[in-house]
């Protein structure tokens, strides 16, 4: 029996040992005569690394509800929807133009990051994909509820989240069944 050691080319994932062991008439001559035993999937080395605690923690839980949460928190401390408009910074840029990012803009901005993010996680086809979506589906009906019933969400850039968290959920299954049917087809028909 002998172990081939792989090592996966994403850097969070976990060294996999692939056993080998002869079946009959096997030699080192005739390697068509080895088989595989298992996978191993555990190495006793490894330890978890906040990276790959981060990395575990966004393919679980939705981004666009911890945008929600931030938005919210900035309601609570009497921040949004009020200074919505305020501006945050200035940025001279080289036509000569100031621009001037609102508190508005800069979250218009978070939420188009938390929708590239989330449509590469729905390339996935796993388990923790399934439950993703779902809380997705909630989430956007959290944004949908807030937007309009609450006085604090009745503003144009909610609109735009909201909207965003629609795009995630629809383009999250859509993606998800279109690499899931790409996964099972057999010799390019489905």
């Amino acid at each position: 029996m002998f172990c081939l050691t792989l090592r996966s080319p994403l850097p969070y994932t976990l060294l996999q040992n692939v056993y080998f062991k002869p079946s009959d008439g096997a030699n080192q001559q005739n390697p068509d005569k080895w088989f595989l035993t298992g996978l191993v999937n555990h190495n006793p080395l490894h330890k978890r690394t906040p990276v790959h605690i981060m990395l575990k923690f966004i393919q679980f839980i939705p981004l666009f509800g911890v945008l929600l949460i931030v938005y919210w928190l900035g309601v609570k401390f009497n921040y949004f929807p009020q200074h919505l408009n305020d501006v945050l910074m200035r940025v001279q840029l080289p036509s000569g133009i100031t621009w001037k990012p609102t508190w508005g803009d800069i979250i218009v901005l978070c939420g188009v990051l938390t929708l590239y993010i989330e449509l590469f996680k729905a390339t996935r086809t796993s388990e923790v994909t399934i439950f993703d979506h779902l809380f997705s589906t909630f989430v956007l009906i959290f944004y949908l509820t807030a937007w309009l019933i609450y006085p604090w969400g009745g503003n144009s850039v909610f609109l735009i989240l909201t909207a965003m968290s629609f795009l995630d959920v629809i383009a999250g299954f859509t993606i998800t069944i279109s690499a899931a049917r790409r996964d099972l087809s057999v010799g390019g028909k489905v």
